[in-house]
């Protein structure tokens, strides 16, 4: 078995030799090449068509083709055709060569729309408990509506157009009526025989993969820090690319199918904050003791008698913590998402990252850093002993913060000296798991908690 990457990072070959897709790196180049009975050129080919129909895609179609900038892309025997997989830190699409290469153009671009679509549809990671071969029938049904131009063979909702199934539907209401009316999808014409649960579902789920494979769906996001991941990282592909299409003056919006646009506007209602945050500052950081002087042309100077006066002005400054651990690598964005909605109250904010020990520390200004320091064990007293230190005095913050707000999936031990100041644990979903030490620790008056999306009582 060969295959050929392109965009992948070096942190993935571990995730690929473990699925089998295993390759003979050639050098540091980004794209492997590999002589497999002559088969070399024709394979550099298919991958410069690839790239060739993605650049069509951002060209004409340009939303998929902006998502594309966001996944990997794999050639390999491996499969029968082509699929989308969750690889723990990225999407990955993967195609089979030998069938891509006999594909037309038009048949390539839907193939390709084909995967995107099961990526922004969530598709991987809303199987969750339900019969995975059922639910890959029913995705490709849902999404092969939007998708002109498929390959002879592939699954239409017309196929099953005697089961009562109505267009635009998701994938779970196809599901429940597939799972209900499964054995009559052999019967093509009255008096045919209805066939076992076993055969129906090979059978259907054979035409499924006439365009893609799904065998991988539900291995890699069955962890829950796994498929909230997996979840966040397809909600963030598909609005930046519906982002990037906005400074494109509308171009392309007019091929968006409905049920696409509807898609990204749930993805849209569901990545607002998930905290309150400007309630949440007025009850943790209450009695602010800092203050500044600011100029205002609202009021008079009250020694001058003209304008611009004086006002005073409160501010809170908060300490933000960052579990950077090994553990929280595919929830930092998430961390600093929920930072960044922080900062936009208003507020004066200092991040310090650490994992086993305090690493960067910098005044926030709203932007996502691209780069962490971190990535090895946890432990939360070295950011309270910072608080105290030369570091934050430098700083000009030593003991000056309102509160510390520390963002962590709570896998660490307990601290032995917290500081003085209020502290909020954020933990995200699929953190709960994990934080069962940090649950566990002496209860502290000055200690919070909040796991996003529920609500928390402060006592004053």
């Amino acid at each position: 078995m060969t295959c050929l990457r392109f965009g992948l990072l070096e942190a993935q070959q571990a995730v690929f030799e473990r699925a089998g897709l295993i390759c003979d790196d050639t050098g540091s180049a980004s794209v492997w090449s590999f002589k497999n009975n002559g088969k070399e050129n024709s394979m550099k080919y298919t991958l410069d068509q690839l790239e060739q129909d993605i650049d069509g895609l951002l060209m004409h179609e340009p939303f998929y083709g902006h998502v594309f900038q966001g996944v990997g892309r794999v050639l390999s025997t491996s499969l029968a055709t082509a699929g989308v997989a969750w690889s723990g830190q990225m999407y990955v699409l993967y195609v089979n060569p030998d069938f891509f290469g006999k594909l037309r153009l038009s048949e390539r671009r839907a193939v390709l729309k084909h995967e995107i679509l099961h990526i922004v549809f969530r598709h991987l990671t809303r199987v969750k408990t339900r019969d995975p071969h059922v639910f890959n029938i029913a995705a490709d049904i849902a999404i092969n509506q939007l998708c002109a131009g498929l390959p002879e063979g592939a699954l239409n909702i017309d196929d099953f157009m005697h089961l009562g199934l109505a267009r635009d539907q998701t994938a779970e209401e196809y599901y429940e009526v597939l799972l209900k009316k499964g054995p009559a999808l052999l019967k093509k014409k009255p008096g045919d025989g209805a066939g076992t649960s076993a055969s129906w579902k090979d059978c259907w789920a054979a035409k499924a993969g006439v365009v893609g494979t799904h065998a991988s769906w539900g291995e890699t996001t069955r962890t829950p820090e796994g498929e909230v991941l997996a979840d966040w990282k397809a909600g963030d592909l598909a609005l930046r690319a519906r982002d990037m299409m906005s400074t494109r003056k509308g171009r392309g919006w007019g091929n968006m199918p409905a049920a696409l646009v509807l898609e990204l506007q749930k993805i849209d209602e569901e990545r607002r904050p998930r905290v309150d945050w400007k309630q949440m500052l007025r009850t943790f950081v209450s009695g602010s003791s800092h203050s500044r002087l600011r100029t205002t042309l609202s009021r008079p100077s009250r020694r001058f008698g003209t304008h611009p006066g004086t006002r005073i002005k409160r501010n809170k400054r908060v300490l933000v913590a960052v579990d950077t651990s090994g553990s929280t690598q595919g929830l930092r964005e998430m961390f600093f998402e929920e930072l960044r909605q922080i900062w936009k109250q208003g507020v004066e904010i200092w991040v310090v990252e650490c994992d086993a020990a305090v690493g960067a520390s910098y005044p926030f200004t709203g932007e996502t850093p691209t780069t962490v320091s971190g990535g090895g064990g946890t432990a939360f007293q070295p950011v309270f002993d910072w608080m105290l230190s030369k570091d934050a005095a430098n700083a000009k913050h030593r003991g000056q913060f309102d509160g510390c707000v520390y963002f962590t999936d709570g896998g660490g031990p307990t601290p032995i000296k917290p500081p003085l100041c209020r502290i909020l644990w954020v933990l995200p979903p699929c953190g709960c798991n994990y934080g069962d030490k940090l649950a566990n620790m002496p209860l502290e008056s000055r200690w919070h908690w909040l796991t996003p999306g529920t609500p928390v009582e402060m006592s004053m």
